[in-house]
C-alpha cells in the first residue's frame, strides 16, 4: 500500500493534473525508471527514519532501566548504612561494663576475644572468679582501646585464681605498642616443658601494669619486657621457672618492688642490652644453677637499682654487674651465696653502701676488669669463705667506713693486678692476713694501698 502510494506521488509529481488525471501527452520509460528510482529512495529515507526512532524509543527504555536500577542500589545503599550504625552502636560500649569468667564466658581468652571488635570508651574490667583454667594457646591481651581494660582475680589469695597453660608458647603476651590498664589477683602456671615460654610477656614498645599480687611459674621465663617495653609489676612472685626469673632486655624498663623471685634455674632478676630493672625491697632466693648466675644482675650496658633487696642462697653473686653496667644495692643484704656478695666486672660499676651487708658468701665484694666499686656509708663483710674482698685487673674499691671482719680466707682484703684500694676508715681485722698490700708510699705489691 504504502509503495503504491508513492509511485502515484512520484507520477503526479512527472505529469499529473490538479485532479490527479493523465496529461494528454505520454509519459516516457526514461521518466517512469527515474520516478522509481526517487520512490526507492523515498523508502529507504523512511525505513531510515524508522529505525532511528526505534533506536530513541530503545534508548529511553533502557535510560529507564537504569534510573530504576539507581533508585534500587540508593535504596540498597541507604539500607546499608542504616545497618552499619545500628550495628556501630551494637559494638560501642561506653558506660562502666564488667565481665564474669566463667558466669558471662568461659575463660579470660573468649572474653578478650568477644571484646575484639568492640569500641571502648568507658572501663571494662573483666573478674575471674576461683578456680583453674586450662589453656593450649598464650592469651592476647592487645586491643586498641587496652588501656581500659582492667583484668582482676583474686587479690587477697591469688593461688585460688589459676590460669594453666599446657604445652602454650607463652601464657600472657601484649605485642605490638599495645597498653593495658592493670592485671592483678591470680597464677599463670605453665607446663614445665617448653623452653621458650614465657609466663607474662610485654614487648614491642608496649605498657602494662599490674595492680596486685600476681605469681608466675614453671614457665622457660617467668617474666620478661622486651624491645623496648615497660612492665610495672610490685609484689609479683616469680618461681620455679627454667631459666630466669624476671628480665628486662633490648632497651626496655621494669619495675618490680618487693616482688620475690626465688627457685628458678637462673638469674633472679637480669637487666641486659641497655635496659633498667628497679627492684627496690625485692628478695632473690636460692636461684641460679652455674656460678655465673646471679640474684640481680645488669649486664651489658644495663642497671639494676635494689636498695634495700635481700639476694640469699643462689648459685652465683648475690648483686652482678658486668660488660659496662651498674648494679646499685644501698641497704641490701647478699648471704649464702656461691660466688660473691657484690660482683662487679667488665668496666662495670657497683654499690654496697648505707648499711649493706655481705655474709657466707664464698667472696664478700668482688671488683675485676677495670671496675669500680664503693661502699659509703659503711658495709659489714663478714664470715664469707673466702676472702672479704677481691680486688683486680686495674679496678679499684673504696672502703670508707667498711667493717672487713672474721671471713674464712687467708686475706681480709685481696688486692692483685694493678688495682687500688681505699681503706680510709675501715675496720679489717679477724683474718690471718688483713690483707696482702702495702701502702704505696712503701712500694706496694700490684696494689696502691691510701689511708686518710
Amino acid at each position: 500500500m504504502l509503495r503504491a502510494f508513492l509511485l502515484v506521488v512520484v507520477i503526479c509529481g512527472l505529469g499529473c493534473d490538479d485532479e490527479g488525471a493523465s496529461p494528454d501527452h505520454a509519459v516516457s520509460a526514461e521518466a517512469w525508471a527515474d520516478a522509481l528510482a526517487r520512490m526507492e529512495a523515498l523508502e529507504r529515507d523512511l525505513a531510515a527514519a524508522q529505525d532511528a526512532l526505534s533506536a530513541v524509543e530503545a534508548s529511553q527504555a533502557a535510560a529507564g532501566m537504569q534510573l530504576t536500577d539507581l533508585a534500587a542500589a540508593d535504596a540498597a545503599a541507604t539500607a546499608r548504612l542504616n545497618t552499619l550504625e545500628a550495628r556501630d552502636v551494637a559494638l560501642l560500649i561506653d558506660e562502666p561494663l564488667t565481665m564474669d569468667v566463667p558466669a558471662d564466658h568461659d575463660t579470660l581468652a573468649d572474653a578478650m576475644d568477644w571484646l575484639q571488635d568492640k569500641v571502648l570508651a568507658a572501663r571494662v574490667t573483666i573478674r575471674i572468679a576461683d578456680g583453674t583454667y586450662m589453656h593450649t594457646e598464650g592469651i592476647n591481651l592487645g586491643h586498641r582501646d587496652g588501656a581500659r581494660i582492667r583484668i582482676e582475680g583474686n587479690n587477697d589469695d591469688p593461688s585460688t585464681v589459676v590460669l594453666a597453660f599446657d604445652g602454650a608458647e607463652d601464657g600472657l603476651y601484649l605485642t605490638r605498642g599495645g597498653v593495658i590498664d592493670g592485671i592483678s589477683g591470680f597464677t599463670l602456671r605453665g607446663a614445665g616443658e617448653m623452653d621458650t615460654s614465657v609466663g607474662l610477656y610485654v614487648g614491642e614498645g608496649s605498657v602494662l601494669r599490674c595492680r596486685g599480687p600476681i605469681v608466675v611459674e614453671r614457665f622457660a621465663e617467668g617474666v620478661m619486657a622486651n624491645y623496648g617495653s615497660s612492665l610495672r609489676c610490685d609484689g609479683l612472685v616469680s618461681q620455679q621457672n627454667r631459666f630466669d626469673g624476671v628480665v628486662a632486655t633490648r632497651s626496655s624498663i621494669l619495675r618490680a618492688y618487693g616482688a620475690t623471685v626465688r627457685d628458678n634455674g637462673g638469674n633472679g632478676f637480669q637487666a641486659n642490652y641497655g635496659s633498667v630493672i628497679d627492684a627496690r625491697e625485692a628478695q632473690s632466693i636460692d636461684n641460679g644453677s652455674e656460678q655465673w648466675h646471679a640474684g640481680f644482675s645488669a649486664r651489658l650496658g644495663s642497671v639494676v637499682e635494689a636498695r634495700a633487696a635481700r639476694s640469699t642462697g643462689g648459685s652465683g653473686s648475690g648483686f652482678a654487674a658486668n660488660g659496662a653496667s651498674s648494679v646499685s644495692a644501698s641497704g641490701a643484704t647478699a648471704s649464702g651465696n656461691g660466688r660473691a656478695g657484690w660482683d662487679v666486672t667488665g668496666a662495670s660499676y657497683g654499690e654496697a653502701t648505707n648499711g649493706a651487708t655481705s655474709m657466707g658468701n664464698q667472696s664478700g665484694l668482688r671488683a675485676m676488669d677495670t671496675s669500680s666499686l664503693v661502699t659509703w656509708g659503711g658495709v659489714t663483710v663478714t664470715a664469707n669463705t673466702s676472702a672479704g674482698v677481691d680486688v683486680g685487673g686495674n679496678s679499684s674499691v673504696d672502703l670508707q667506713g667498711a667493717t672487713i671482719r672474721e671471713n674464712l680466707g687467708d686475706f681480709g682484703v685481696n688486692s692483685f693486678w694493678g688495682s687500688f684500694v681505699h681503706v680510709g676508715g675501715a675496720t679489717i681485722a679477724g683474718h690471718r692476713y688483713d690483707t696482702n698490700m702495702t701502702p704505696s708510699t712503701e712500694g706496694a705489691r700490684n696494689a696502691d694501698v691510701y689511708t686518710y
